[in-house]
């Protein structure tokens, strides 16, 4: 008989779920059952590298598409709406691409220590969001405070990451 098994060990290992196959074999003489040969092989690294192998495969094919869709010309509005096109829904839900902007037209230079960016794209954004960000069209300027999330990623370089965002947050985002 083959039986698969899950569950932990005593002994020390990275994952936190194991896995076994185990075979059964009864072991009879002249029809009296003498005893049972189990013979057990933990196959936890293999579904582990067989699930990385999967994810890779989809990142993977995730950034061919990316290759065939972002960038088609040489024109950065275009670019950027194809990149937040590309984002939702494969990525998130919504997305908004926005420009670093040194000067801004018309309107008077920012105060020192506040980044002034430029909504370039939008994809996913339902209206009623849209209604409720001051300045929230293409093409239209907002300066980014330092105690803002989107400020902390423009000087870490690193994502943002939140849960159950308040409209607060939400818009201080911008």
């Amino acid at each position: 008989a083959r039986l698969p098994v899950t569950g932990t060990t005593e002994a020390p290992s990275p994952l936190r779920n194991r896995q076994w196959s185990a075979v059964y074999h009864r072991i009879e003489a002249d029809g009296r059952v003498l005893g049972l040969c189990a013979i057990a092989v933990e196959t936890s690294g293999l579904r582990q590298r067989m699930d990385d192998l999967e994810r890779a495969h989809q990142r993977l094919a995730l950034l061919d598409t990316a290759a065939t869709k972002v960038g088609t010309t040489l024109s950065l509005e275009k670019t950027c709406f194809e990149l937040a096109e590309f984002v939702v829904p494969s990525l998130a839900d919504r997305a908004s691409v926005c420009t670093l902007e040194e000067e801004s037209g018309d309107a008077p230079p920012p105060t020192p220590g506040v980044v002034r960016l430029r909504f370039t794209a939008f994809a996913g954004w339902p209206d009623y969001f849209l209604l409720r960000v001051p300045g929230g069209r293409v093409g239209e300027y907002f300066d980014v405070f330092r105690d803002s999330p989107t400020r902390k990623c423009l000087d870490t370089g690193r994502p943002w990451v939140g849960n159950r965002v308040t409209d607060d947050v939400l818009f201080r985002m911008l």
